[in-house]
C-alpha cells in the first residue's frame, strides 16, 4: 500500500472539526486487497481514522504528518508520496523531488529497527503484526482490529494474535486459586482452644498450616496422670 501512495491526491487527509479532535484519514483506492477491476467492484474500500495524540504532542502521528507535507518541495511529482530527504536541507524544505526508491522504501522498517538496537527480522509488514498484536492484547473487539488493519476476515485477524508475559502470568494467577490478603495473617483472631486449662499447660504445639485464609494448628498433649 504504501507504494501506491500519492502525493496529489493523496489517500491521507487531515480532517479538523470544530470542539474534536483532528484526525487523518486513509482511504483505500489501490491495494493488495483491492486491485480494483471487476473483481474488486464489490469490495467496499477500507477506511481507517486516526486521531491526534493530546496527551503526547511530540508522538502525533497528525502533527507528523502535517510536518512532513509541509517540509516537502510545491513541485513535488504528483504520483510520489515519499521523497528522498534533502543532503542540503533547509528550513522550509526537507525533501527533494526525487522519489524513494522500492528497495529504500521496503527496508525502511529494517534499518530504523536495526539503527534503534531492536533485533531479529523485521519487515515493513511487521508494523502490521505488531499493531494487531497490541490491539488484541489491550482487549480490543476484533472488529474493531479489522477496521484498523483492513483484514476481510476474523480468521485473518487471529492469525496475528500473539500472547504477552503479562497475559501469561494472569493466566497463572487464575489458576492458582485466590490470593491471599495481606493483612489476613495480622488481622486473624486467635484461635479457640478445644482443651481444658490443664491440657493447655501440657500441650505441644507441633505445626500450623493455612488453606483458604484459615489457619490450622496442630497439637500433639502430653499423657496426664490420673489423680489419686
Amino acid at each position: 500500500e504504501h507504494r501506491q501512495l500519492r502525493n496529489s491526491p493523496c489517500q491521507i487527509e487531515i480532517v479538523e472539526q470544530c470542539g474534536k479532535r483532528s484526525f487523518l484519514k486513509y482511504t483505500e483506492d489501490i491495494s493488495k486487497n483491492h486491485p480494483g477491476g471487476l473483481k474488486g467492484r464489490k469490495i467496499t474500500p477500507k477506511v481507517v481514522l486516526h486521531h491526534q495524540n493530546l496527551d503526547n504532542p511530540q508522538r502525533c502521528f497528525v502533527r507528523l504528518f502535517k510536518m512532513y507535507r509541509q517540509m516537502c518541495p510545491a513541485d513535488a511529482p504528483p504520483d510520489a508520496f515519499y521523497l528522498q530527504p534533502s543532503k542540503k536541507p533547509s528550513s522550509s524544505c526537507w525533501y527533494t523531488k526525487s522519489p524513494l526508491g522500492h528497495s529504500s522504501l521496503s527496508t525502511t522498517v529494517a534499518r530504523l529497527c536495526k539503527s534503534a538496537g531492536i533485533d531479529g527480522f523485521k519487515t515493513n509488514h511487521s508494523l502490521r503484526a505488531t499493531a494487531t498484536s497490541r490491539l488484541y492484547q489491550s482487549g480490543v473487539d476484533e472488529q474493531l482490529v479489522m477496521e484498523r488493519t483492513g483484514h476481510r476476515s476474523i480468521e485473518g485477524v487471529r492469525s496475528y494474535k500473539r500472547t504477552s508475559d503479562s497475559q501469561r502470568e494472569a493466566l497463572s494467577d487464575i489458576l492458582n486459586g485466590p490470593k491471599r490478603p495481606k493483612s489476613a495473617t495480622n488481622s486473624s483472631p486467635p484461635a479457640t482452644s478445644v482443651f481444658s486449662s490443664t491440657q493447655q499447660s501440657q500441650q505441644l504445639n507441633l505445626s500450623s498450616a493455612t488453606f483458604q485464609n484459615c489457619t490450622v494448628n496442630f497439637f500433639s498433649c502430653l499423657p496426664t496422670r490420673d489423680s489419686d
